[in-house]
């Protein structure tokens, strides 16, 4: 059984709280990337995917509304020394798609759960 690290978590994306709509689906577009994390001051405060985009963005929420009104907030997160396992776990039990990942340097990565498919197919 590997760990996280094994999963080859990507460098995090990332925005402000109170940065907008716009701002993060431009990051998220430009990177081709499915989330983006919310961090201040080296903490993480929450997820911004593109479910929470669907879901959660009504036609009152312009793109200038900040990431705080839909991001999810206060999202647990994995070491880079826990076992692959639990990634699974984590991901099956909360029914999202994106993990993030609190690496040794203290950054944040990300793994989707197409990096546990790739890892299992290996």
């Amino acid at each position: 059984e590997g760990s996280v690290a094994d999963l080859s978590p990507k460098s995090a994306l990332s925005v402000g709280s109170q940065d907008s709509l716009a701002k993060a689906v431009e990051i998220m577009r430009a990177a081709k990337a499915g989330c983006v994390l919310v961090v201040e001051g080296g903490e993480l405060l929450g997820v911004l995917s593109e479910r929470e985009l669907v879901l959660r963005a009504s036609g009152t929420q312009g793109l200038d509304s900040p990431v705080k009104d839909i991001m999810r907030v206060k999202p647990t997160y994995l070491l880079q020394d826990d076992q692959v396992a639990d990634a699974f776990n984590r991901m099956a039990m909360s029914g999202h798609r994106h993990l993030p990942i609190r690496m040794r340097d203290g950054s944040y990565g990300v793994v989707s759960a197409r990096d546990l498919l790739r890892y299992l197919c290996k």
